[in-house]
C-alpha cells in the first residue's frame, strides 16, 4: 500500500509539477453607440481575461496522460456560469472553470492510440481553412475563440512520415456560444446565422430557435477518415467523414410562431487538401463535397486556394527582419438545394467564408516588434472586416498586443450584423 501511495504521489507531483500557465487579459474599448440595443448589452468598456493550464505526464514507457484546463472570467453579462461542462452536454454556456483535454494515449513505434478529450483540428491553410469542420470551440467571445476539445476515441497508424487516422465521436454536446443578449448575437437573434429571412414566417415575428442533439446510439455518432502523407516539400491529406453536421439547420416547429429546433443532421463530407513548401513561398489549397441526404440541407463543394511568401531581401533593405503577406480565396458552389418539406432553412447563413478574400501582412521589425494587419471581404454579401496591429515581446514569456478591427456591411451579413462593435483591444499575455 506505501508502494502505491508513493507511486500516485509521484504521478500527481509530475503531472503538477511539470504544468505550464498560460494567462491572457484583455481591454476592450467600443467606440460606436449601438443603435436601438433594446435588451442587448452595450457596455462601452469590457475586460477578458483566460488562464490555461497544461500538464502531461507519462505512466510507464508508453503511457501518457494529458490533461489541459480553461478558466475566464469577464464582465460581459452572462458569458460564464458554473463549472465543468458533463459530457453531451446540451447547454452552450460558457464555464468559469473547464477542461478542454483529458485523454490517456498510448504510443507505439507504430501507431497510438487515444481516448478521451482532446483537440482534432485539420487543414493546411494558414488564415482559414474551410476542412476544420469537427473541432470544438468556445466561442463566447468570438474575439477570442478558445479551442474546447471533443470527446473522442482515435487511432493513429504510421507509414514512415505518413499517417493514416480514425476518429470514432460518440458524444455530440453544445459548444459554448454568446450569451443571447450579448452584442455578438446579431440581428439574427441567433449567432449561428448571420441572417434568417425563412418564407412563410410574418414579418412581426421574431424567430427562436432550441437546439437538438444526435442521440447516443452508434448509428448515430461521427467517424473521421484521414490519411497524411508527407513528400519532399509537399504535405497533403484526405479525408471522408459520416455523422452529424458541423453546420445547423433549422426544422420547422411552428411557422406562424416562429419557432424552429436547430439541426445538424446526418451528413457525408469528402476533404483534402495540399501544401507546396518552395524557398520563401508556400502554396496550398483546400476544398470538400458535402451531402445532406434526404434534402435536409444544400449539397455543395466549398474550396480554397492561397499563398504566403516570407520575405527577407526587402525587408532588410528597410532595416526590418521579416515581411510576412498572406492572401487566401475561398468561395462555395451550392448544387442541390434544401428541399425537405418540415426544414425551413438551410445552414447557408451559418458557413463562413463563402465567397471571401483573405489578407494577412505582418512586418518583423526586430525580435520584440512585430506589427501589420488583416482584411476579409465577402463579395456574395458585400461586407468586410479590417484589423491593424503592433505586438511587443521583450521576452518568450511575456506579449503586449494592441489591436483595432471594425466591420462594415449590411446587419443581416456576416461581418456587418457586427458593425456597432469596432474595438480597440489591448492584451497581455504571459506564460509561466
Amino acid at each position: 500500500m506505501s508502494g502505491q501511495a508513493h507511486a500516485e504521489g509521484s504521478f500527481l507531483e509530475g503531472l503538477i509539477g511539470g504544468a505550464t500557465y498560460e494567462l491572457t487579459a484583455i481591454g476592450s474599448a467600443f467606440p460606436k453607440t449601438i443603435r436601438n440595443p433594446g435588451q442587448m448589452e452595450h457596455d462601452r468598456y469590457e475586460s477578458w481575461s483566460h488562464l490555461t493550464v497544461t500538464g502531461k505526464e507519462f505512466i510507464g514507457e508508453n503511457w501518457a496522460f494529458d490533461v489541459r484546463l480553461e478558466t475566464g472570467v469577464s464582465t460581459y453579462q452572462g458569458e460564464e456560469r458554473g463549472v465543468f461542462t458533463a459530457p453531451g452536454s446540451r447547454s452552450g454556456q460558457a464555464r468559469y472553470l473547464d477542461v478542454s483535454q483529458l485523454s490517456l494515449a498510448y504510443l507505439g513505434e507504430s501507431g497510438e492510440i487515444l481516448a478521451g478529450k482532446a483537440g482534432l483540428e485539420s487543414g493546411l491553410a494558414e488564415l482559414y481553412s474551410p476542412t476544420d469542420l469537427y473541432s470544438r470551440s468556445n466561442l463566447s467571445n468570438p474575439l477570442h475563440p478558445v479551442d474546447q476539445g471533443v470527446w473522442q476515441i482515435r487511432g493513429d497508424l504510421y507509414f514512415g512520415a505518413d499517417r493514416m487516422t480514425v476518429v470514432v465521436l460518440p458524444v455530440d454536446e453544445a459548444a459554448p456560444s454568446v450569451p443571447y443578449r450579448s452584442r455578438w448575437v446579431g440581428k439574427s437573434g441567433d449567432s449561428s446565422f448571420s441572417s434568417l429571412n425563412i418564407p412563410g414566417v410574418p414579418s412581426w415575428v421574431s424567430i427562436k430557435t432550441e437546439d437538438d442533439y444526435r442521440g447516443s446510439h452508434p448509428a448515430e455518432w461521427g467517424y473521421l477518415l484521414r490519411y497524411q502523407g508527407v513528400g519532399e516539400g509537399v504535405d497533403y491529406f484526405v479525408s471522408g467523414y459520416v455523422g452529424p453536421s458541423p453546420y445547423p439547420v433549422l426544422k420547422t416547429q411552428n411557422l406562424l410562431e416562429g419557432r424552429f429546433i436547430k439541426e445538424r443532421p446526418q451528413v457525408a463530407i469528402a476533404s483534402g487538401g495540399f501544401a507546396v513548401t518552395e524557398g520563401g513561398w508556400k502554396f496550398y489549397g483546400e476544398g470538400l463535397s458535402y451531402r445532406a441526404p434526404g434534402g435536409k440541407d444544400d449539397a455543395f463543394i466549398r474550396g480554397l486556394i492561397g499563398a504566403k511568401y516570407r520575405e527577407t531581401e526587402l525587408a532588410d533593405w528597410l532595416g526590418l527582419d521579416e515581411i510576412s503577406p498572406v492572401l487566401e480565396y475561398s468561395n462555395e458552389w451550392i448544387g442541390d438545394t434544401q428541399s425537405h418539406p418540415q426544414y425551413g432553412s438551410s445552414s447557408r447563413t451559418a458557413r463562413p467564408n463563402p465567397s471571401n478574400l483573405l489578407a494577412n501582412l505582418e512586418f518583423k521589425v526586430d525580435s520584440q516588434w512585430t506589427f501589420g494587419g488583416g482584411y476579409n471581404r465577402n463579395m456574395r454579401d458585400d461586407d468586410e472586416t479590417r484589423s491593424i496591429f503592433v505586438r511587443y515581446q521583450p521576452q518568450d514569456s511575456l506579449s503586449l498586443l494592441l489591436s483595432g478591427t471594425d466591420f462594415r456591411g449590411r446587419s443581416d451579413t456576416r461581418f456587418g450584423r457586427h458593425a456597432d462593435n469596432d474595438v480597440i483591444e489591448m492584451s497581455v499575455t504571459y506564460k509561466f
